[in-house]
């Protein structure tokens, strides 16, 4: 089901290329990159003449933010990316990195990490299948507070504090249990549903059942699904959901239901789309939860809405949810910097459309390092297999 969910979600974004750059105040390329190519495997030709999009062409690269941190660092020095951290109200300046295994040496999934400075919570997050948590807990601060102190729980039970020191940056925590890892994942796909999605929106319809099916065989455990479609203010409506659900005729039916319409100006109702998002009934317990944030535009600019996106960020980075953003064209540099502080939020990784396959409108040049160019299928297989298979 790997390869049949990567295809259809690769169609899925073919259509961006064509569709999604027809907003205003758009910014040219800008920043630069150095990229390696791996796209042996996975890919279609296209067809020719025909117009129909083709899985395996669109390409992709990734980039983590806290595998590169020394460049991340770097980049927020640089005057004028500084200025994106006070514009949207996010400073991921210290980060601290986890790591919590058991009594037996295994790492250890879903282990809770809260940060606190006097009697004050600042941040929580949860450790990924790999035990391990990168935590930004004064990311909503300017500066960071003094005597800050970490906890580390699992199932509801402390088993370790102690001071957070700048110096010592890597925590490596060994707790007295042994514990069976849950197996269970949670998929939830975000989607811009404006007028300039509609070929994705139809493109699900064809094919989401037979993903569904595909994905249940390649995952370990139970493979959960949700979604949330979002437009804008002013719009037939601002979000759609369907809760999570086992049941694939269910979703595919929901997905059946929807139509692309409305927008207009570059900005859309993100925050509304993650407050919706962030209400679905997540697994308390669980060895991943992936949200895939589709989108080419950003949240609102104002004082309101960016204090409801802020939110819901904090939130999902309790509930584990790793949002992971996939930039199509029309984002510019503003926006891609949003994206990457929800990322860095939530222990999560960036990814975007390249220009490699030719297909569409340009897409800005991400200001990161070396990346692998890769078939955007392979990308998203690459992804769901590592954080949420054995």
């Amino acid at each position: 089901m790997f390869r049949t969910i990567l295809i259809t979600v690769a169609t899925f974004f073919i259509c961006l290329g064509f569709t999604s750059c027809e907003k205003a105040g758009l910014a040219g390329d800008s920043g630069s990159s150095s990229i390696t190519t791996d796209l042996g495997g996975g890919g279609a030709a296209g067809n020719g003449n025909n117009n129909t999009p083709q899985p395996g062409v669109l390409t992709a690269g990734e980039w983590n933010d806290f595998d590169n941190w020394n460049f991340w660092t770097g980049l927020m020095a640089n005057d004028t990316f500084r200025l994106q951290q006070a514009h949207w109200g996010f400073y991921p300046n210290q980060r601290w990195v986890f790591t919590v295994k058991d009594a037996t040496g295994a790492t250890l999934p879903d282990a809770v990490i809260s940060i606190s400075s006097g009697t004050n919570s600042l941040w929580e997050g949860r450790t990924n299948r790999f035990g391990k948590l990168n935590i930004v807990p004064g990311i909503f601060n300017a500066s960071l507070p003094g005597n800050m102190q970490y906890t580390v729980k699992f199932n509801n039970q402390s088993y370790q504090s102690g001071p957070l020191n700048a110096a010592v940056p890597d925590i490596n925590v060994s707790l007295p249990i042994t514990a069976n890892a849950a197996t269970n994942v949670d998929l939830m796909f975000v989607v811009d549903a404006t007028g300039s999605m509609s070929d994705e929106i139809n493109y699900l319809k064809v094919e989401l059942l037979d993903v569904l099916n595909r994905a249940d065989n390649q995952l370990p455990g139970t493979l959960r699904y949700a979604s949330v479609f979002y437009r804008d203010f002013g719009d037939a409506y601002v979000t759609r959901d369907l809760g999570f659900t086992s049941n694939k005729t269910a979703i595919v039916d929901f997905v059946k239901a929807q139509s692309a319409d409305g927008g207009g100006d570059y900005p859309e109702a993100v925050e509304e789309a993650l407050k919706k998002a962030m209400q679905q009934n997540w697994s308390t317990s669980a060895r991943a939860r992936i949200l895939f944030l589709i989108l080419d535009a950003p949240v609102h600019d104002d004082a309101q809405k960016l204090g409801l996106l802020r939110q819901q960020v904090e939130l999902a980075a309790a509930k584990g949810v790793m949002i992971i953003p996939v930039a199509a064209s029309g984002v510019d540099k503003p926006s891609e910097f949003l994206f990457r502080f929800m990322e860095l939020s939530t222990n999560a990784t960036y990814t975007f459309l390249t220009n490699d396959s030719g297909i569409g409108n340009s897409h800005i040049t991400p200001t990161v390092g070396t990346y692998q160019v890769e078939f955007l299928n392979n990308l998203l297989v690459r992804l769901i297999a590592k954080y949420g298979g054995n």
